[in-house]
C-alpha cells in the first residue's frame, strides 16, 4: 500500500515537471553559416512583443542572455551598442517567432498558416 502511494505521487511529481518547467524541453538548434546555434533560453517581453530575452550557444559555448529586438532587427550589447543583424543570423533565428500584425487583418489571421 505504501508503495502505490509512493509510485503515485512519484508519477504526479514528474507530470508536473514535464509540463510546467520550460527547461526541460530541449534545446532548438540549427546550423548557421557552418556553426551549431541553439536556442537556449528565451523569453518575449510582456511590454514590447517584438522584443524577445534569449541566451544562445554557438558550437557548444553558452552566451549570456541579451535582448534583441526584432522590429528593428538589432540587439543590445552588454556595453549599451547596437548589432544589427540580417538573414542568416542567430537574430533571425530569434526572431522567426515574431510575425508583424498586418493592417487591417486579425491577429488570429496574420499567422503564418504553414506551421
Amino acid at each position: 500500500m505504501v508503495t502505490s502511494h509512493f509510485l503515485a505521487l512519484f508519477l504526479g511529481m514528474m507530470i508536473s515537471l514535464m509540463t510546467v518547467s520550460p527547461s526541460i524541453a530541449a534545446p532548438v538548434c540549427h546550423t548557421i553559416q557552418n556553426q551549431t546555434v541553439c536556442i537556449l533560453t528565451i523569453k518575449r517581453s510582456a511590454k514590447n512583443y517584438w522584443e524577445y530575452s534569449a541566451a544562445v550557444s554557438i558550437d557548444g559555448k553558452r552566451g549570456r542572455k541579451e535582448p534583441y529586438n526584432c522590429r528593428g532587427r538589432y540587439k543590445t550589447l552588454r556595453d549599451g551598442s547596437i548589432e544589427y543583424f540580417d538573414n542568416p543570423s542567430i537574430g533571425t533565428l530569434v526572431c522567426k517567432t515574431y510575425k508583424p500584425r498586418r493592417v487591417g487583418v486579425p491577429a488570429t489571421l496574420s499567422r503564418d498558416e504553414s506551421q
